[in-house]
């Protein structure tokens, strides 16, 4: 089961003054003034850099994801990768025969 991640990332805290500069804006007040196109952009990004997922596949945590427990992945979510966690939402798809 592949889910979506949605992850809380506060650049105010988690981002240094550097890091800004890398994704393209000098300041917050930079990034608040960009459309949602491109926040999205710079947050994709941020999460590329700091190594955490868009997407995860349960199957590799869990035997049986379909059966856990919403607070439990979401909890594991936070716990493995050291971000707050929004949302998530499940991907559900069929197998190529």
């Amino acid at each position: 089961m592949i889910i979506n991640v949605y992850w809380e990332f506060d650049l105010r805290y988690n981002a240094s003054v550097g890091e800004l500069k890398d994704f393209g804006i000098e300041s917050l007040k930079d990034y608040n003034d960009l459309c949602q196109k491109a926040k999205r952009k710079i947050y994709e990004k941020f999460a590329d850099t700091k190594n955490v997922p868009l997407k995860v596949d349960l199957s590799d945590y869990w035997r049986e994801p379909e059966c856990a427990y919403k607070e439990d992945i979401t909890d594991f979510l936070s716990s493995k990768w050291g971000f707050s966690v929004k949302s998530w939402s499940k991907e559900w798809y069929a197998e190529h025969i």
